[in-house]
């Protein structure tokens, strides 16, 4: 899956402005993925769009997404 995000001073979304986010395939179940945005040196300012591609390579499946959560700390 790749997330990209834009931003109110770079509205594009550009391919600097993404997370590349390994998935496991052929789940039954809900998984939960954590991913650290402070990783990105691109990620800051006010984001104002995030877009979720969920195939990367994959001709076919499905994606289920519960929730997305912005947390200001990553969980202990």
């Amino acid at each position: 899956m790749i997330v990209f995000f834009a931003r109110t001073d770079d509205k594009n979304w550009g391919s600097g402005k993404r997370f590349d986010i390994a998935m496991s395939t052929g789940d039954k179940e809900f998984k939960e993925y954590i991913v650290d945005l402070s990783q990105n040196e691109l990620w800051k300012g006010t984001v104002t769009r995030f877009r979720v591609d969920p195939v990367n390579g994959t001709a076919e499946g499905t994606l289920y997404i519960d929730s997305i959560e912005f947390l200001k700390e990553l969980p202990q």
